[in-house]
C-alpha cells in the first residue's frame, strides 16, 4: 500500500494515498458548492437589478406622462396671449417662456419614448404610407429652426415622390425628427440636409447630414446610449439636452428592424442613414404634389363641446377656442355632456374630448353616445389623450376606427 508522509506542526504523520485523494474530493466538493452559492447570489443581484431597472423605466414613463399634463396646460394657455397687445419687453419674455415650456415638453415626450421602447410597452403597428408626404411635414418643422438659427437647409426627396414606405409612421416620425433636432443643435454654421433615395426596388435610403461639430471614433462608442452627451462642458452647456436623443433613434431602429449607420469625423459634420423597406409603388405624382379637393358637405364647426376632467387644461383649451371666435360649452365629464347635449341645450358642430374622463368613463363611448343623442353618425370629433402611443393595443385601435379616426394624429 502506497503511504505519503506529511508533518503537521512539527510531527511526521503517514497517510495512505486514497486519504490524500479523499481531501482533494472533499476540496473540490467544497470549491462546487462555493461556486453554486455564489452564482445564485450573482443570478439573484441580476434578478434585483432587471426588477430596479424595470421599476426606474416605469417611474420615468408614468412621472413624464403625468408631468406633459401641466405642461399641456402652459402651452395652451401661451396660444391664447395675444402676444401684439403686450409692451415688448414683455413679449420678449414670454417668447421665452413659450421657448421654454416647448423644450421642457420635448423632454417629457423623449423620456418617455425611450422609457416605453426599453421596458416593450410600445406596440410597433407597421403600414403602408406616402414617404413623401411624410418628409415634406417633417421638414417643415426643421427647416424654420435651422433657418431661425442662420443655417441653410437642404431637401432633397424628390426621388421618393412616388413611393409607399412600410413601416410604423409614428415612431419613424420621431426617429427622424430627433435626427435633426440634434443636427440644427449641434450646427452653429453651415447647413443640414435631409435627402431620401431609393437603395433598390425594395428599399428606400434616408439620410441626414450637417456640418456641425462632428463626432470622434471614441466617442462614436457610446453616442447612442441614453443620457450620455458628448463634447466638452462648454459645448454640452451650449446644447441643451439630456442626451436623449440619438438614444431614440437607436432604440425606434431597432424596434422598426431598419439598418442604422453614422459616419462622422470630430470638426467635419455628421452623417446618419436609415434604410427603410418599401411597401409599393404609385404611377402618378406623390399624395404630397396633388392638392386635396375640398369636399362639397364641408361643415365649419362654430359650437364646439369640449369634455376635459383637467380643469386647468379644459380652461385653457376653452379660451384658446374662444379667442379664435368659437361657441364653446365646456364641461368635465360624460354624464354631464350627455345631459347637455340630450336636452338639446347645446347642440355642437364638433366634439373635443379627452379619452380618459374618470369613473370609468372615455372619449370613445362619449363620442358614441353624443352621436347617437343627434342622430348623426359622422358629427367630427377629436378625441384628446396624454398617452403617447395614441393606439397602444389592437383593441384600443378597434375602438378608434370605431368611430371613424383611421389614424392618431400626433402633435
Amino acid at each position: 500500500m502506497q503511504v505519503i508522509a506529511i508533518c503537521a506542526v512539527g510531527v511526521w504523520m503517514y497517510l495512505p494515498a486514497q486519504a490524500r485523494q479523499a481531501r482533494q474530493q472533499l476540496k473540490y466538493v467544497a470549491l462546487v458548492r462555493r461556486a453554486a452559492e455564489l452564482s445564485a447570489q450573482l443570478a439573484s443581484r441580476n434578478d434585483e437589478l432587471e426588477r430596479l431597472g424595470e421599476e426606474r423605466k416605469f417611474l420615468v414613463e408614468t412621472a413624464s406622462h403625468d408631468l406633459r399634463q401641466p405642461v399641456h396646460a402652459l402651452h395652451l394657455l401661451l396660444e391664447g396671449v395675444d402676444f401684439g397687445a403686450l409692451p415688448a419687453s414683455i413679449q420678449s419674455r414670454m417668447r421665452m417662456v413659450r421657448t421654454s415650456v416647448a423644450a421642457l415638453g420635448d423632454m417629457l415626450q423623449r423620456l418617455m419614448d425611450v422609457s416605453q421602447i426599453e421596458r416593450g410597452t410600445y406596440d410597433v403597428q407597421r403600414t403602408g404610407f406616402d414617404l413623401h408626404e411624410l418628409l415634406l411635414s417633417i421638414a417643415e418643422t426643421y427647416s424654420s429652426l435651422a433657418q431661425a438659427k442662420g443655417l441653410a437647409f437642404d431637401l432633397d426627396v424628390d426621388a421618393v415622390a412616388n413611393v409607399r414606405a412600410e413601416s410604423d409612421v409614428i415612431l419613424l416620425r420621431r426617429v427622424i425628427s430627433n435626427l435633426l433636432s440634434n443636427a440644427v443643435k449641434y450646427t452653429e454654421s453651415g447647413e443640414v440636409r435631409l435627402s431620401a433615395h431609393p437603395r433598390s426596388a425594395t428599399e428606400v435610403e434616408l439620410v441626414v447630414q450637417d456640418t456641425g461639430l462632428g463626432i470622434s471614433s471614441d466617442e462614436q462608442r457610446k453616442v447612442f446610449k441614453a443620457y450620455v452627451r458628448l463634447g466638452s462642458k462648454f459645448e454640452q452647456r451650449a446644447v441643451p439636452g439630456m442626451g436623449l436623443g440619438l438614444a431614440i433613434v437607436q432604440l425606434g431602429a431597432k424596434a422598426l428592424g431598419l439598418k442604422l449607420e453614422l459616419q462622422s469625423r470630430r470638426g467635419h459634420g455628421t452623417s446618419v442613414s436609415l434604410t427603410l423597406p418599401v411597401a409599393a409603388s404609385t404611377d402618378g405624382p406623390g399624395r404630397a404634389d396633388v392638392p386635396s379637393p375640398q369636399p362639397e358637405n364641408v361643415r365649419f364647426a362654430s359650437r364646439i363641446l369640449v369634455v376635459e376632467d383637467d380643469p386647468t387644461i379644459a380652461s385653457a383649451l376653452a379660451e384658446v377656442l374662444r379667442s379664435q371666435g368659437y361657441d364653446v360649452q365646456l364641461v368635465h365629464d360624460a354624464l354631464s355632456a350627455a345631459e347637455l347635449v340630450g336636452s338639446l341645450r347645446f347642440v355642437p358642430d364638433l366634439l373635443i374630448t379627452d379619452y380618459q374622463l374618470g369613473e370609468g368613463d372615455n372619449g370613445l363611448e362619449l363620442v358614441k353616445t353624443v352621436r347617437d343623442l343627434l342622430g348623426s353618425t359622422d358629427m367630427p370629433a377629436i378625441l384628446i389623450t396624454g398617452d403617447v402611443r395614441v393606439s397602444a393595443s389592437p383593441s384600443q385601435g378597434e375602438g378608434y376606427l370605431g368611430v371613424g379616426q383611421s389614424e392618431p394624429i400626433p402633435f
